[in-house]
């Protein structure tokens, strides 16, 4: 082998390095994770680097559940306001104690 051989392979193992870590960088910011230290991950180490991001959960899932509401929940605020006029109707004495209890208990649990 001449050095112009064994530049040539070297010249074409880095473009493909270079190409092959697009993978991980492509995976990573579909995940929530957009750092072009995965692309430099990748490059050096590409098959450790899909496994490791095809590990980590999905930022962008985790967030999505935790900023939707639930769809049978009432706001917070109209609840209180319900237990302020159940509040006011056991102190005018029109339901018991245990009725007030029982349906503040109701309310808290929707």
């Amino acid at each position: 082998m001449n050095g112009s051989m064994i530049f040539g392979l070297i010249l074409l193992y880095l473009i493909i390095a270079a190409v092959l870590a697009i993978i991980p960088l492509n995976i990573a910011n579909a995940k929530g994770y957009g750092s072009k230290a995965w692309w430099v991950y990748g490059f050096f180490a590409w098959p450790f680097a899909i496994i490791h991001i095809a590990c980590l959960p999905n930022r962008n899932a985790i967030k999505v559940i935790i900023d939707t509401p639930a769809p049978d929940r009432k706001p917070l605020n109209d609840i209180t306001e319900e237990i302020d006029k159940y509040r006011e109707l056991y102190e005018e004495g029109v339901i018991s104690e245990e009725e007030f209890e029982a349906k503040k208990k109701q309310l808290l649990m929707m």
